[in-house]
């Protein structure tokens, strides 16, 4: 049938499908076409979108209406299905029914419909929806409940936190901290969760908000052993059963933390699932200290938890913004080896800025950005930093890491807009705070000076360079090591010349535009982000399998477009594949001055 398109007009195309939809629900359903004056009718969609049926199911084994939903693009959107008001109060809460009454079926990101008898996928759908519901009357699905906690929980939230704070398996106190005015990535939350105030005030300052005008609350954080099983509670009284059940010490600091102040009490909780542990609250009430037969401020704070055990509880939903969740939702995690590794960066231009945001998304928290280079328009073609980063010409290296921190509040990264040997002068053993130093110059003078200062042991970080060959044919990563093999120097003949250099010299290869006093290599960043991905995966095997001693790691680009420009291959790199990877040991030289005065 989509083959068919170019026989009529989109709009055509979906009319006829919608009418095979629409004949399937009349013929097999007996279904009436219902508008928003129907009591059924589902207040939190866009009328104007959908062509709206109600079914009733008298054959089933609890009689249903059901409120089908057609898109005006069916089948490539799918249909909604909701149950009636009447069914959604008598059935109560099951899984996979929101508190809009709608069926969850079928994931739209994963599932197709059949573009040939979306008639019949529609039957199908209606199929499925009468299984959610059934099972879940007779409460055979409560794993899917567990499993969906927090999509039902906050449904009925009163206040949105995010949280910085990872839930663990230890009761503690944490902050909630309630700024003036919230929002992220135009989410509006009523506050942030931190274990203490110092993690509140530098994520706001790494992402540019005030982060004054606030209110801080404490608030009890209880880890669960146990998820919260199904109906979820809607009073004071069962949730303190729920902790109480949940073992002596969980209950015991829940009435130790009520009993600490007046209302209003924060609790936060967690239960694992699936590896993970998620993480809820609510907002409880306490009755006051004073009650009939106590004398003022002696009420038991079992007889106060009583009294206000008949009050409904208030639903926090908390959405984590840590790195461990965030990295977590965005693959498999971190690993710890990556968390604890450090790297200072000395050159944050073309190669030096790509590889700083590719080893922030990989993991890596701690940076320390060293260039004394401004970031100019033309730069900004093979930069991270754009034209509107330009504009009061910043050094690269505060707008990288501006950028960094802007990105993943969390981490730790400074810089330096000083020359790196200006930095060394007056600190010579700063690099040493940090487990890898990458330097991506493009300056050989100075990078013999880093590899000296290596070789001679001033410099104790992991040494590692990195620089492209013209046109992006080529691109090289040294790994020096502090005790085995050759050095940087050693990778050089007596002249000066690259001894494993993919492309042969060629004197057009440094490029100057008119009436510029600088040179550059040219090569694209297609063949950037291609070497940079390559180097990122080698320095995060790095961290964890630590070479044995030097190498050097030889990116092959696109060699075929290079020799079409009339350049040459040197002959060892000839019979080598386009975009692929080869590693050399490099040995001593003994004709290296550096490591022959080692």
């Amino acid at each position: 049938m989509i083959e068919d398109l170019h026989k009529s007009s989109l709009a055509s195309f979906y009319k006829e499908l919608i009418k095979k939809a629409k004949n399937l629900l009349i013929k097999k359903y007996s279904a009436v076409q219902i508008d928003k004056n129907d009591n059924d009718f589902p207040s939190n969609i866009n009328s104007k979108k959908f062509i709206f049926f109600k079914v009733h199911i008298e054959a089933n084994k609890y009689p249903l209406v059901l409120i089908i939903a057609i898109p005006n693009h069916f089948p490539d959107e799918f249909p909604k299905i909701y149950i009636s008001e009447k069914n959604y109060s008598e059935i109560g809460q099951i899984p996979h029914v929101d508190k809009n009454r709608f069926v969850c079926t079928k994931d739209p990101n994963i599932a197709v419909l059949n573009d040939n008898r979306p008639d019949l996928a529609l039957d199908k759908l209606i199929e499925v929806a009468l299984d959610i519901i059934n099972k879940g009357i007779k409460k055979e699905s409560k794993d899917d409940f567990t499993d969906e906690f927090l999509a039902y929980w906050n449904e009925e939230s009163k206040y949105k936190l995010f949280s910085l704070f990872i839930p663990k398996s230890k009761i503690e106190t944490v902050k909630i901290i309630f700024p003036e005015d919230f929002k992220i990535a135009n989410t509006k939350a009523n506050g942030l969760i931190v274990r203490i105030k110092e993690d509140y005030d530098e994520w706001m300052n790494n992402l540019g908000l005030p982060s004054s005008n606030i209110e801080i609350v404490d608030a009890l954080y209880l880890p669960l052993s146990e998820p919260i099983s199904f109906p979820l509670p809607k009073k004071n009284n069962k949730v303190f059963k729920i902790i109480k059940d949940s073992g002596k010490n969980n209950f015991k600091a829940l009435k130790k933390y009520l009993n600490m102040g007046d209302s209003p009490n924060f609790i936060l909780f967690s239960f694992p699932i699936k590896n993970e542990r998620i993480l809820a609250g609510w907002k409880s009430p306490l009755w006051g200290e004073t009650m009939n037969g106590f004398r003022p401020g002696k009420v038991p704070i079992e007889q106060r938890m009583r009294k206000s055990g008949t009050s409904l509880i208030k639903k926090i939903s908390i959405e984590r913004v840590d790195q461990d969740r965030l990295f977590r939702r965005g693959g498999v995690g971190i690993k710890t080896s990556f968390k604890k590794t450090s790297i200072a960066i000395i050159g944050c231009g073309s190669l030096g800025s790509p590889l700083a945001i590719s080893l922030l998304k990989s993991g890596i928290s701690k940076f320390f950005l060293i260039d004394n280079d401004i970031l100019e328009p033309a730069n900004v073609a093979r930069h991270i930093c754009g034209m509107s980063d330009a504009v009061e010409a910043p050094y690269k290296s505060e707008l990288l890491c501006k950028k960094m921190l802007q990105h993943f509040p969390h981490i730790e990264c400074k810089s330096s807009k000083e020359d790196i040997l200006d930095v060394l002068e007056h600190n010579e053993t700063c690099l040493n705070n940090y487990d890898i130093s990458i330097i991506a110059l493009g300056n050989k003078s100075v990078e013999r000076r880093l590899n000296y200062l290596a070789r001679k042991e001033v410099l104790k970080s992991h040494l590692i360079f990195i620089w492209m060959e013209p046109f992006g044919v080529a691109g090289h990563m040294f790994y020096l090591h502090p005790d085995n093999g050759g050095c940087f120097q050693c990778c050089f003949d007596s002249e000066g010349i690259f001894k494993y250099s993919v492309a042969k010299h060629h004197k057009d290869f440094f490029k100057r535009e008119s009436g510029c006093q600088s040179t550059y290599v040219p090569y694209s960043n297609l063949e950037i982000d291609s070497f940079i991905n390559s180097v990122t995966r080698e320095i995060l095997y790095n961290i964890d399998e630590k070479p044995k001693q030097s190498y050097l790691m030889t990116w092959i680009g696109n060699t075929t477009f290079f020799e079409s420009m009339g350049y040459t291959i040197n002959n060892k790199w000839t019979a080598y594949l386009n975009y692929s990877i080869h590693k050399n040991e490099i040995q001593q030289n003994n004709n290296c001055e550096i490591c022959i005065t080692k």
